[in-house]
């Protein structure tokens, strides 16, 4: 009777976690709930831009350009007929070398806008533009960079740094605590054990590669996949909250034998961005060829989908969430800004 009743009380608690990892997993539609039509902000024509990252604000938008040797570029937010401010490239006290942008600049207390310059190996911060001429922008503040791993993605909390690292060692992102100095890292996300048979540990790194964004106030950290139709939410300490699969089911690429990476595959989720209230992710594996903008709350809850009228590479929204400014490469090798108008 004992046995029997253990038995019971394993296959109870077996059942209870296959419930609650289900629970966990939520399918989403790409099917555009809205479209959004793109009008022409900045145009290279203008001069000859390869914007590479974006930042707005609801007066200014920031963009870092990889071509010139002004390589932040300051404009007010409603139409880009002036350039106000800029940033020289160069190894200056008030310069920048390899910068961009805090993705979660969004949760800024003092309305400054921070960047990660990877050559000083640290923050700066640049307060908002408020001047009606063109005027080369100082740096407020430097904030040095602790010991960690090198960042190609760079968020922070008042406790903690969450990146991701550019050598690929610590799963989908890490968590540097700025009190104990202690680096932990959180794994790979899958359910599906053939996974570590199909796919080499070399090739690991570049199937799960993501974007990340963090909200604080909210206790949210969200990845997007770039290889993967998924987007997972985690809690501040890198406990899984919440699996969003876009379709029926979670898909993997096929490994190239030519490749580690997989530079024919589907791209999903390209770019992402935050406001406080609402999170944005640029989904590029449309079957139109077209992008679509996914704007979630912080609880992992669709809101829409918006379909814009091409294809761009990043975005970002201004804070009271009526704009998306977005980067879109020209045949000729340079970038276009583009503005939709959530609002209409």
């Amino acid at each position: 009777m004992k046995r029997r009743w253990l038995i019971y009380c394993i296959v109870l608690f077996i059942s209870a976690c296959s419930e609650n990892v289900e629970n966990k997993k939520i399918f989403i539609s790409d099917v555009p709930t809205e479209k959004i039509r793109g009008t022409l902000y900045l145009s290279e024509n203008a001069s000859l831009n390869v914007f590479y990252d974006i930042c707005a604000s609801d007066s200014f938008v920031y963009c870092l350009d990889f071509y010139n040797d002004s390589i932040l570029k300051v404009f007010p937010s409603i139409n880009s007929s002036s350039l106000i401010g800029y940033c020289m490239k160069g190894q200056g006290p008030n310069d920048l070398l390899f910068p961009f942008f805090m993705r979660n600049s969004f949760q800024s207390r003092n309305n400054k806008i921070k960047l990660v310059d990877l050559n000083s190996w640290s923050v700066k911060e640049i307060n908002p533009c408020n001047n009606n001429s063109l005027s080369r922008i100082n740096i407020d503040t430097v904030l040095p960079l602790p010991i960690m791993p090198a960042i190609k993605e760079y968020n922070e909390t008042d406790s903690c740094i969450y990146g991701i690292d550019a050598d690929m060692q610590h799963g989908l992102f890490f968590i540097y605590n700025k009190n104990t100095q202690d680096i932990s890292s959180v794994d790979y996300y899958y359910d599906d054990k053939e996974i570590s048979n199909k796919y080499s540990s070399k090739i690991m790194p570049y199937l799960f590669e993501n974007h990340l964004v963090v909200n604080e106030r909210v206790d949210a950290v969200c990845v997007g996949m770039i290889n993967v139709n998924a987007l997972y939410l985690f809690d501040l300490t890198g406990n899984l909250k919440k699996e969003l699969i876009v379709g029926d089911k979670i898909t993997y690429p096929e490994p190239d034998p030519q490749y580690l990476d997989f530079p024919n595959a589907k791209k999903y989720f390209v770019s992402m961005t935050g406001t406080n209230d609402f999170l944005y992710c640029l989904y590029n594996a449309d079957a139109s060829g077209f992008s679509s903008v996914f704007k979630f709350d912080w609880e992992g809850n669709l809101l829409s989908v918006m379909q814009t009228d091409m294809k761009l590479e990043k975005i970002s929204v201004n804070p009271t969430n009526k704009y998306i400014y977005g980067i879109k490469m020209s045949e000729e090798g340079g970038s276009d800004i583009f503005k939709f108008d959530m609002r209409k």
